[in-house]
Parts: structure tokens; sequence; C-alpha cells
């Protein structure tokens, strides 16, 4: 050991509090809550396993534990070297909002430790989830928003309110107790959710065009042709969803077209 191993129980220490409590420190070492107790005062001598296990839960290098050397997190995953800056950066700011959020509710639930259990998955690959390497699985999700109290709609997508609130409040959240019951229940309940949100997403990117064509109507004419979308959108694969966008136009075009024409004819027989 180098002359930094004397801060080795300081830096056991700091480790031990990402993952939670001493207790659930001394359960991911392996040892008892007394054994664990004395590696922190100092009166033992930490083995290398024991250390091993704590710095693949704390995300902290087993080097900066053991000696103080080097880094104080573990080594990243290898980077494709072809990904410019630019692209990385892109990547991130693309996985930022749902991975805030998640971050909240680690924070709720107190240490990644007891989320990772709330979300059924391991510590090292709850951690790919807090990175916002690789996206949580739905049972992860629902487990975590039922855990947390929190909008399981507002967690995965961002919309809504963070809590579920007003008179239908206790149905929803009935209804997110119950897709904690199974995978399968999970699954669909969070597939609903992203499917609506990217319903939302289509609508929002459909009503200026719908505006542009008919121009002079009120809005709520025009938020009203919008809202009629959902029924022709669950019809269709998503892969499929910009075509029926411009079908949706042009039908909207030739309609306006045909209501003019009409006009043009009345005002031709009158004259």
């Amino acid at each position: 050991m180098n002359n930094n191993s004397h801060d080795w129980k300081k830096r056991l220490r700091t480790a031990s509090e990402l993952i939670g409590t001493q207790g659930q420190a001394a359960s991911v070492a392996g040892v008892s809550l007394r054994q664990f107790s004395k590696y922190l005062a100092g009166d033992a001598q930490a083995p290398t396993k024991v250390l091993s296990k704590i710095s693949e839960v704390s995300g902290k290098s087993l080097d900066w534990l053991i000696n103080g050397d080097g880094n104080d997190e573990s080594e990243p995953p290898a980077q494709d070297d072809s990904l410019s800056a630019a692209s990385t950066e892109e990547l991130e700011a693309n996985r930022e909002p749902w991975v805030e959020r998640l971050r909240e509710v680690v924070g709720k639930l107190v240490s990644h430790l007891k989320a990772a259990e709330v979300a059924k998955t391991s510590p090292r690959q709850f951690r790919k989830y807090v990175s916002g390497e690789t996206k949580p699985s739905a049972q992860a999700w629902v487990n975590l928003a039922h855990a947390a109290d929190y909008s399981l709609e507002w967690l995965i997508t961002g919309a809504g309110p963070k809590k579920y609130v007003g008179k239908h409040a206790q149905n929803k959240k009935r209804l997110l107790k119950l897709a904690t019951t199974s995978p399968q229940a999970a699954r669909d309940a969070v597939t609903t959710l992203e499917r609506l949100a990217k319903v939302e997403e289509f609508k929002r990117e459909l009503r200026p065009e719908l505006a542009e064509v008919y121009g002079d109507i009120p809005g709520e004419q025009i938020d009203a042709l919008v809202d009629n979308v959902f029924v022709v959108l669950s019809d269709w694969e998503e892969d499929d969803w910009p075509q029926v966008k411009q079908v949706i136009i042009g039908a909207h075009m030739m309609a306006k077209l045909a209501v003019v024409d009409e006009l043009i004819g009345d005002e031709e027989i009158a004259d």
C-alpha cells in the first residue's frame, strides 16, 4: 500500500454511504454488521474480497478503495472511438430527461441499493440505468414509480404532474399497483404510456400543418381535428406514421378544395 493507505477506512465509509445504510453495505460485503463496523472504525483491515464487492455496488474503483490510487470512480465502459464528441454530447442530451427523473426516484428511495432491490435488478445493472447506458425494464419503471409514489407517466415520459392528483388519482394508483403484479402487466402499462406519448408528439407536429391548411378557422376546431387522429393511428404501426401524416394532410387539403369548389359553384348558380 502507498502513503494513502492509512485513509482506507475513510474511503470505505465514503463508498459504503453510496450503497445505503451500514447494514446494507455489510450485506453487500457478505459480512456481519458488527464485523463491517470494525472495518469502518479501522479496528480490522477489510480484505480485498470485501472491498471488491463494495467497489462493484458503490461504483468506486477497487484501486482507490485499497490504496487511494487513481480516479475514485470505477473505470467506465470503453467507448467507440468512432463516436465524435458532438455525437456523444447529443446522445447525453437525448437521454438526460428520463435519467434525471430516475435519479430523483433514487433520492426518494434513499440509496442505489434500495432502488435496485425495488427494481428487481442487480446493483450493477441499476447503475447502467442511472448512467443512461441502459433503459430500465418495464417492471423496473413500474416498481420504482409505485415505491416512490410517483406518476408512471411522468417517470417514463416527463408528461403530466409528478404525482397522481385530482379525482382520478386513486384509480390511477390502483392501476399502477396492479401493473406491479407481473412482468406482463408492467409491459402492458409501459407500452401503453409510451405509445400515448408518441401519439401526443404526433399530434403536436400535426397541429401547425393542419392550421396552415385551414388558415382562418378557430383554433378549437383545429384541436378537434387533431384529437381525431388517435383513432386513425391505432390501425397503423409507428414506422408508418410519417406516411399517415402526409395522407391526413393531403385528405384535408382535398376536403378544403372541395368546399371551396362547392362555394364557387353556389355563387355561379346564384349569379
